[in-house]
């Protein structure tokens, strides 16, 4: 079954020549995301692109920020990783411009989990989502700083960030990993169930939303690892949708895996150069939510990041109860 096209990687090929038809066909498929259909199949490789904020000055290399980072993924993917400022360090961009923010208190005193699980009648997810963005631009713009959520707790309100904040302001990262791999951590070792975990989608809940539509009863009987893929291939969907309604949206895309040597490192290294940082010669093990990195000496920031990162809304807001 056909979910949502995906441009294939070539590497010392030739780009083939595509017909007129073949162009229109395609164009076709890439309208009806919104009626695609559940289907466990793995879809194979996936597209990398890159885009790089750093821009060459006079004096060599000058620093181009964008406003806001945001992590664009089903998590259990390397976010931990790339979303916590120890594993960053000065670059073309200083790092003090930065605040990095991952799954912080704010987002859960404000129940973000719950508030998307509401149904309010007459009032649609992105409208819900527009008005907690507009609260935390609010937040975000008073600094100057570059604010990065790579968390997946993002999925819950990225489309309010792409109503609200101009487009120069924003870079989307799509951080993929082997579906498989994905899978098997999402479901850890203890088999978790798909509904225990705090930030997914549900296919019943907002189900006109979803671009990977599935019927009640269907997902009621499916296993717990189809309806991990289930979530990997709607997050996907999205991912896709996104960018065909906002093609001037600055995007990056990285994929890794396990069975490819060295590819994390090299999604990470690609992260950081397209934020005009560099990554730590020391890289945090976070893969269990439980690495203390270490200070690398070169201005890497050590483990008080862990809980000392700065707070994205004031003490006495309450952001929960101001959007429908």
């Amino acid at each position: 079954f056909f979910v949502c096209p995906r441009r294939r990687e070539m590497r010392g090929m030739e780009p083939p020549r595509l017909s007129l038809s073949f162009l229109l066909a395609r164009a076709i498929l890439l309208l009806p995301c919104a009626q695609a259909v559940w289907s466990p199949k793995n879809e194979g490789s996936k597209q990398l692109e890159t885009m790089n904020f750093v821009e060459e000055g006079e004096g060599g290399k000058s620093c181009v920020r964008p406003k806001l980072v945001v992590g664009f993924s089903t998590g259990h993917v390397g976010t931990t990783s790339l979303g916590k400022e120890f594993n960053y360090r000065s670059g073309a961009c200083r790092l003090k411009d930065f605040e990095f923010h991952f799954e912080q208190n704010p987002f859960k005193a404000m129940e973000i989990s719950q508030w998307y699980a509401k149904t309010v009648e007459g009032i649609t997810t992105e409208e819900r989502e527009t008005c907690l963005a507009k609260k935390l631009k609010h937040f975000w713009e008073s600094d100057g700083h570059t604010h990065v959520v790579m968390s997946h707790d993002a999925l819950y309100y990225y489309r309010g960030i792409l109503e609200v904040f101009p487009e120069d302001q924003l870079l989307f990262v799509r951080v993929r990993r082997d579906e498989d791999e994905f899978v098997s951590s999402w479901m850890g070792l203890t088999n978790q169930t798909y509904e225990s975990h705090t930030y997914k989608l549900n296919p019943l809940i907002h189900e006109k939303e979803h671009c990977v539509q599935v019927k009640a009863d269907t997902w009621k009987a499916m296993a717990e690892e189809d309806k991990a893929r289930w979530f990997a291939k709607e997050v996907e969907a999205r991912w896709q949708k996104l960018k065909q309604e906002h093609p001037n949206v600055p995007m990056l895309e990285v994929e890794w895996s396990k069975n490819q040597e060295g590819s994390f490192v090299e999604a990470i290294n690609t992260v950081t150069t397209a934020m005009g940082l560099r990554p730590t010669k020391n890289l945090g093990d976070l893969k269990q939510h439980t690495g203390i990195p270490a200070n690398d000496g070169e201005g890497g920031k050590g483990v008080s990041l862990l809980s000392s990162d700065s707070p994205l809304i004031p003490k006495g807001v309450d952001i929960d109860n101001a959007c429908p």
